[in-house]
């Protein structure tokens, strides 16, 4: 009878445990989107459109556009590496991908932490010689963050292996949640927070999203990643994983030329016109992250196990990705038609005056026309990659940046100067959909003839 009653208790708490496995990602997915916002929310209660603000915008702007961008594409090229150390006993491939991504990492950190002057220079050239100065200083600490997100994706692949997706849906949130507390606790205690304190703040939330996806690993496998990673160097072994890495790298800094080259020209045109261009783009993101990136997460270990397992992708897999791109085009036209509200919502507090907000609206209005166009590029770039058509995507995104020039080069010469610049990135990204539409429909056909 005591046995007996034991029974419903145990099944409610694994009812309770299934439950909770299945929700903890969508959850943390959806806190991460809200501490984004809310941090966007105290930039613009606290800066405004100061020149700190868009000093923070660019030294900010390289290392999280190329870690955010890179996750996905580094985890592609990781997974299959893992599903291969899965089916046989030869752990070799593993320490050679893990000197591989460790030396392209520290690599880049390298060379971004010495040049960062030169970055200075050339990312934005309508700075003064003081916020030229605090660039530099800044930057150099958010390249840190850059590194620690790059090291955790090494075993954000293998957690994606073993179905387990929470520390990387946690990620966002742990890193606007530093930046939240460093602003609020400086700004109580101070009155004011120096912007090499906010990039402080956002390197160490760097540091413990390393450390939350490296102690989520179980403890045996633990080891053998960090054995691998003290095993012989065997540079024959770990160079075809440094060349994909590298190409990814290449390839991420052609996609996110685009925004790079915005944020350059937008810092010529006067006191403000970047920051309220990138609280636009903050916007946007954030919708893309909410859709695109979090669906990511699921999308890409299931894209690569099919593809391990079969070679193809199945209908259900397609149905999917084709129901979240309509969902975003959706979500952007809803957007766009709403961007005065969403904005005022979101940034009239504080330092953030009224014309600030109209400003912004009426460049968010044409951005967020973009949000379905981002994420089915970013779904279908995970499919090509998965694919290993790492050519023919770095040939998509070699386009893709001449058009973004082109595109640029014209508008400009038609006299419109800054809303060129805005209207040239929601055209930069409808075209380049329909490039790799294109070219995935024409892979997916050769392959099945």
């Amino acid at each position: 009878m005591p046995a007996t009653e034991n029974v419903q208790p145990i099944r409610v708490i694994h009812a309770f445990r299934r439950k909770w496995r299945s929700s903890i990602v969508p959850i943390l997915v959806v806190a991460g989107l809200f501490a984004g916002l809310l941090r966007e929310i105290l930039f613009a209660h606290f800066y405004g459109t100061s020149g700190d603000v868009e000093v923070l915008r660019v030294a900010i702007g390289l290392p999280t556009i190329l870690s955010d961008s890179l996750a996905a594409s580094f985890v592609s090229v990781f997974i299959p590496i893992f599903l291969a150390e899965r089916a046989s006993t030869n752990s070799r491939r593993t320490s050679d991908m893990m000197h591989g991504a460790m030396f392209v990492s520290v690599s880049v950190f390298a060379v971004a932490w010495l040049s960062m002057p030169m970055q200075a220079a050339w990312f934005a050239p309508g700075f003064d010689q003081v916020q030229t100065d605090k660039l530099v200083l800044t930057g150099r600490v958010f390249w840190i963050l850059f590194l620690f997100l790059n090291v955790s994706l090494i075993f954000r692949g293998r957690l994606s292996v073993d179905g387990v997706h929470w520390p990387n849906a946690s990620a966002q949130l742990i890193r606007s949640t530093g930046i939240i507390l460093a602003m609020l606790l400086g700004f109580w205690l101070f009155g004011e927070l120096d912007i090499a304190f906010v990039a402080v703040a956002a390197a160490l939330a760097g540091l413990a999203v390393l450390g939350v996806h490296v102690f989520s690993i179980p403890q045996t496998e633990r080891r053998e990643l960090f054995g691998g990673l003290r095993a012989r160097v065997c540079f024959r072994g770990s160079r075809p994983i440094v060349t994909a890495l590298m190409w990814m790298m290449i390839l991420q800094l052609l996609l996110s030329s685009g925004r790079i080259i915005d944020r350059s020209l937008a810092s010529a045109f006067g006191d403000g016109h970047l920051a309220i261009l990138e609280y636009s783009y903050a916007l946007t993101m954030a919708a893309v992250a909410a859709i695109g990136a979090s669906a990511n997460i699921l999308l890409a270990p299931l894209i690569g196990k099919a593809i391990h397992a079969s070679g193809k992708i199945s209908a259900d897999l397609w149905r999917l990705i084709l129901m979240l791109s309509v969902f975003a085009c959706v979500i952007g036209l809803v957007s766009s038609s709403w961007a005065e509200k969403i904005v005022g919502l979101v940034f009239t507090h504080g330092q953030f005056s009224a014309q600030d907000m109209t400003d912004t609206s009426q460049i968010f209005r044409i951005q967020a026309l973009a949000l379905g166009p981002l994420v089915v590029s970013l779904i279908l770039l995970q499919v090509l990659v998965l694919r290993g058509l790492l050519r023919v995507v770095v040939a998509f995104a070699s386009v893709k940046f001449l058009v973004k020039v082109g595109l640029v080069t014209v508008l400009f010469a038609h006299g419109l100067g800054f809303a060129g610049l805005v209207a040239s990135f929601l055209l930069t990204e409808a075209l380049s959909t329909v490039l790799i539409v294109w070219l995935v429909i024409f892979n997916e056909r050769r392959r099945t003839r």
